[in-house]
């Protein structure tokens, strides 16, 4: 069972059908509500995608120098993401929206492909159970991945596959070129690092079974890494190469491990991390695996029934043991990263302090669905009915459509069939058109009647990418790499809002990604840190306001800043030399906007 081609037309007729309902379940809310359709903001609507909009218009995408001046008064170009990378190139061709729509399609569809010709070229146990390749297809593909990261984990099975070709055989040029496109179109931070290393160390393994060196296998490992370090040039740069260059996040984890917060624990918490990563997966890399889990200890049980009857038994328990070890290791990993122990080694390598290695959590929901797809193979050998797994299938693909918020992310496809069918509440679910607000911004830029390059906005209360979607030149932003000495001077400006909460205090001086004009009052009600985002996506329907803000106007006014944005009615605006000019509200828009304007010089200043 080698090739895809080589079944008959019943199983071809089996993968197209499960092909199509993929494509058709993920196309129909995209096209009947458009714009109106959800797409997730943290992580997402925040940064991902503006990075690559401001990349596109910047012109400097494939550039490895240069200054995007949109962005913090000029960040340099080394700082902003990768060019070289499909993600970007539909962004390039398509609108934002359209864009993100026509890669989450094909990550989706991509994700089915990849499982299919894995688990049917490697895995299945009988020619009947390709129904089971399917069933399981489908469920990773449903999977609500972070789509804006590429096929960074829905093409693992893909090239797991490829992979244990090379065991076999010599690697085939049209499986170079798949890799090639993998690491093109995925990211080598969150999971390609971490693929290769599990890949290098499934190498060493072949090297002493069969006491030589696959070359075929190794030159798959080299291409993979060597086309990242081409791709992600700016970014090993920045972090290795260049000393001129210093990032904020040099500052990041060591002093925030030591200074008491949840991000610092005891061993107790470590193991606490440990099972709850290992039982319930991770929100970046979604895997619903909660049930699968339970399926796989049953057909462990199985196994070792079967295995006196079957030598092919043994492989079976072999390998579903050694991929529930792997992902329990994983686990074990992401549950001590930052355990307090762990403190002197990260000041010995400050590079550990920038990076995050507990990144390869990326790499379990694949290999949770193996073993899924390895477990319904071994609980239906023996069983002429299909009901047993076609019913566990059922249970698990209910799951995860059923799968709702967890941890500040949306499932996306389950948001846009609630607001298809108008079972979700509006006011708790902010669509692209409502958080992009276009119309409600142009309103905006008219008003103040100035080419948007002659002046500087920063966002209070609200995310400063919407400001970046609508053109406007921002102080602020959420940058996953800028400048220490920017991060340095901001501060200044905001100054005396951080005394006046340890947790704000702490969020930018030892993580600092978004570099926010911060308010004290804007805090959020839940307690992790990681969550409170969401206070900058209150909408019109709340009556927000800040009684008692203090910002440093010299600062705000060295870096060319003329006009603030805000979601907050300022009620001591004056104090802070803000005067409040007008207030825009758009039936297309999520937010009531107060537009402050820094009270200067009239005669130096052309004011409204």
């Amino acid at each position: 069972m080698n090739t895809l081609e080589g079944k008959n037309k019943v199983n071809i007729r089996l993968f197209i059908s499960g092909f199509i309902s993929v494509l058709v379940v993920y196309l129909i809310p995209r096209m009947i509500l458009g714009q109106d359709s959800y797409v997730t903001i943290n992580d997402n609507l925040d940064s991902e995608i503006i990075w690559r909009l401001i990349l596109k218009e910047s012109g400097l995408g494939f550039a490895f120098k240069g200054e995007i001046a949109q962005v913090m008064n000029g960040l340099p170009r080394q700082f902003m993401i990768s060019g070289y990378n499909i993600v970007f190139w539909l962004f390039l061709i398509f609108k934002p929206f359209t864009a993100y729509v026509i890669n989450e399609i094909i990550v989706h569809l991509i994700a089915y492909i990849s499982m299919y010709i894995l688990l049917k070229n490697h895995c299945i146990l009988k020619k009947e159970d390709e129904f089971i390749v399917m069933g399981v297809s489908i469920c990773f593909s449903f999977l609500p991945f972070l789509s804006i990261y590429g096929i960074s984990i829905a093409a693992q099975p893909l090239v797991y596959h490829i992979f244990l070709n090379f065991t076999k055989r010599i690697g085939k040029i049209h499986e170079y070129m798949i890799l090639l496109i993998y690491s093109l179109y995925s990211s080598l931070v969150l999971s390609g690092f971490f693929l290769i290393v599990l890949l290098i160390i499934f190498f060493l393994f072949l090297i002493i079974k069969e006491r030589r060196i696959n070359k075929s296998f190794l030159a798959g490992i080299l291409l993979i890494s060597i086309s990242y370090l081409i791709i992600e040039y700016n970014l090993l740069n920045l972090l290795i190469i260049n000393k001129d260059l210093v990032s904020h996040r040099i500052e990041r984890n060591i002093h925030f491990v030591e200074t008491g917060s949840n991000e610092c624990y005891s061993l107790k918490y470590a193991f606490n991390f440990i099972l709850k990563q290992f039982i319930w997966g991770h929100r970046y890399s979604p895997s619903l695996h909660f049930f699968i889990l339970i399926i796989v200890f049953w057909s462990l049980i199985l196994s070792v029934g079967y295995i006196k009857k079957s030598i092919r038994f043994t492989k079976y328990a072999f390998a579903q043991i050694i991929i529930i070890v792997t992902i329990f290791l994983i686990s074990v990993f992401w549950g001590i990263y930052y355990w307090k122990g762990l403190i002197p080694l990260k000041k010995a390598i400050p590079l550990l302090a920038q990076l995050n290695l507990q990144r390869f959590h990326w790499l379990q929901p694949t290999l949770w669905y193996i073993l899924f797809g390895l477990s319904l193979f071994v609980i239906n050998y023996k069983r002429k009915s299909k009901i047993v797994s076609k019913i566990l299938i059922s249970l698990v693909l209910i799951y995860i459509l059923n799968n709702g918020l967890k941890e500040g992310f949306y499932n996306e496809l389950k948001v846009n069939y609630q607001i298809l069918l108008n079972l979700v509440d509006n006011e708790k679910i902010i669509t692209y058109r409502e958080f992009v607000a276009e119309n409600q911004f142009k309103e905006i830029a008219e008003f103040i009647g100035k080419p948007q390059t002659e002046y500087r906005v920063g966002s209070i209360g609200i995310h400063p990418s919407i400001a970046q979607f609508n053109n406007f030149y921002t102080i602020d932003g959420y940058q996953n790499n800028y400048p220490l000495q920017y991060k340095h001077k901001f501060r200044k400006i905001i100054a005396k809002e951080l005394k006046k909460t340890k947790r704000w205090q702490k969020a930018f001086d030892y993580w600092g990604n978004r570099c926010y004009l911060i308010s004290s009052e804007v805090e959020c009600e839940y307690s992790s840190f990681f969550k409170r985002f969401i206070d900058f996506e209150r909408t019109k329907e709340q009556d927000l306001k800040i009684r008692n803000l203090e910002l440093n106007t010299e600062e705000l006014l060295e870096f060319g800043c003329k006009y603030i944005i805000s979601t907050y009615k300022i009620i001591n605006a004056k104090d802070s030399a803000l005067n409040l000019v007008s207030i825009f509200e758009d039936d297309e828009s999520a937010w009531k906007i107060y537009l402050y304007r820094l009270i200067v010089d009239e005669d130096q200043n052309n004011a409204i």
